[in-house]
This record gives C-alpha cells, structure tokens and sequence, in this order.
C-alpha cells in the first residue's frame, strides 16, 4: 500500500511540479497522501524551514508534559500545532523537531514509558505529579496549555539530547544532567 502511494506521489510530482518536490504547504498537502506532518517534515528536513513536526507520538509528550489536549485527530487539531510553532527556536529547528521525535519515539512511550531515562523529566507535568500511565492518553482530561520558561527549558534539552545522540558520552551527561 505505502509503495503504491509512493509511485502515485511521484507521478504527481512529475506532472504537476516538473519531477521537483514542492517548498509550499498548500501545494504539498494537494498532493494525495500527504497530510500535515508530513509537510511538515518535508519543509523542515528538507528545505530547512520553521515548522514543526508533530505526530501521534510527539503529541502524546505535549499531552503529558504540558497538559495539552490532544484529541483523537492530531492533524485537525489547530492548538496543538499553534502551540508547537510556537516553541520552535529561531534556529536549528532541524534539530529541534528530531530531538522531540526522539525523546516521544524512544522515552515516552504510550505504555511503559522511560520517564527514568527523560531528559524533560523534571518539567514534565505529568512526571511532577505521579500521573497514571496505565491509561490510554486519549481517554485522559486535560486543562490547557503550560507554555512557560519550563516548556522552553524542556525544549532546549530536547534539542540538547538530539545533537548529542551520535555522541554517547555527551549523551549520559546530558542524561545525569537533566534525568
């Protein structure tokens, strides 16, 4: 199925845009197949914009960091992706939005999360306040958005954890650091 999308994106590209992958949202997201994330992470990898890059997994760790609700359709959730453009750096966003797939990917897992391991662990609003992980993420209530200095900080040791992920000494400090 992804292998007959894919030929049915390219052959798309190749009438619409020449064979050259669209720099425009508007434009990408027309293409069949291609929704907000993915755009998204287009833009950012590839031509080095400032968007963010937020997926199921990445709205879960806005959900428990911040309290962010996040509903059953993240594409369609406009807050969400507000409140990730708004903290994306002014720079290295590359970085940025692969250090948040990170930590959500390989730290804060849906059941049996690393909260252990995290290096946001110590603003994590669910961290602080021993919240259940037992239940399913979509099923839990919410109370808006925390998008203080913490929601900066935990951001910067995002980005931290990310350019230091080839480096595993740089990594475990980062880790005694911030767990």
């Amino acid at each position: 199925q992804r292998a007959t999308l894919l030929m049915d994106i390219s052959k798309e590209l190749n009438s619409r845009f020449s064979g050259s992958v669209s720099r425009t949202y508007v434009e990408l997201t027309s293409l069949v197949g291609i929704g907000p994330y993915t755009a998204n992470a287009i833009l950012c990898l590839a031509y080095a914009k400032r968007v963010p890059m937020v997926d199921g997994r990445v709205a879960r760790l806005f959900q428990r960091c911040f309290g962010c609700p996040i509903g059953s359709d993240i594409s369609k959730n406009s807050r969400i992706w507000r409140f990730a453009s708004e903290l994306l750096p002014n720079s290295n966003c590359r970085e940025y939005n692969l250090g948040l797939v990170d930590v959500a990917s390989l730290l804060c897992k849906r059941v049996k999360p690393r909260c252990n391991l995290c290096p946001v662990a110590t603003v994590c609003k669910s961290e602080t306040e021993r919240a259940s992980w037992i239940l399913d993420d979509r099923k839990k209530r919410n109370t808006g958005i925390n998008s203080g200095t913490h929601a900066q900080d935990c951001w910067r040791i995002a980005y931290l954890w990310r350019t230091s992920y080839n480096n595993a000494e740089m990594k475990l400090r980062v880790l005694d650091t911030f767990a």
